[in-house]
């Protein structure tokens, strides 16, 4: 089974951004999962200016990993774990082994924990 992708429709309204990876010299909060990027620990930093207002995210290397697994042409920042919950949904549970190798073992866990989660709701329907 080939690993689908999770489509976002996104308006680029940026006037510029920039992105970095970066290793955290102070603590963190991660933009979607909301833990704690700890110092040594790399992450995304992506910075940028939309409709006049500048705003800066930063993202933990687990939900970056699961950024670049999943969503394949675009997502929005504060979503990915909620969009990729309804994925394994409507995917009714089944994903690809080809989607969750390239998860770090952390993203990997969670996703499969979600996985989890959706086969009992099936069996519970």
């Amino acid at each position: 089974m080939k690993c689908a992708c999770i489509n976002v429709e996104v308006e680029d309204g940026t006037t510029f951004e920039r992105i970095e990876n970066r290793v955290a010299k102070k603590q963190h909060r991660c933009c979607e999962c909301r833990r704690t990027i700890e110092i040594g620990e790399q992450y995304e930093n992506f910075a940028g200016k939309w409709d006049a207002e500048f705003w800066c995210f930063k993202t933990c290397s687990d939900c970056l990993s699961i950024r670049k697994s999943f969503f394949c042409n675009g997502h929005e920042f504060h979503s990915i774990l909620s969009r990729l919950t309804s994925h394994i949904e409507d995917m009714n549970a089944e994903i690809s082994s080809d989607c969750l190798v390239l998860l770090t073992p952390n993203a990997r866990a969670l996703v499969c924990e979600m996985i989890e989660v959706a086969w009992k709701q099936m069996e519970e329907a």
